[in-house]
């Protein structure tokens, strides 16, 4: 988004039950839980409910099947 809009500053909305139904998920899946990785398996959510169809891109081993898994 910096690249978009330099300056602006995104808040952080309040997610709690996701979260810890995300915490759950990973740790059933023997999955750490990674600050990174509950970022992006929000991310993927809000994107999810505002758009008909969503493509994940990454690197190698980047993570972007267990985002999509959990």
């Amino acid at each position: 988004m910096n690249d978009l809009f330099p300056g602006i500053v995104i808040p952080k909305q309040e997610c709690g039950v996701l979260q810890e139904a995300i915490l759950t998920v990973m740790q059933q899946n023997i999955l750490q839980p990674e600050p990174s990785m509950l970022t992006k398996v929000i991310q993927l959510h809000d994107t999810m409910l505002v758009r008909h169809a969503v493509m994940l891109v990454g690197p190698t081993g980047g993570g972007k099947t267990t985002v999509l898994k959990v």
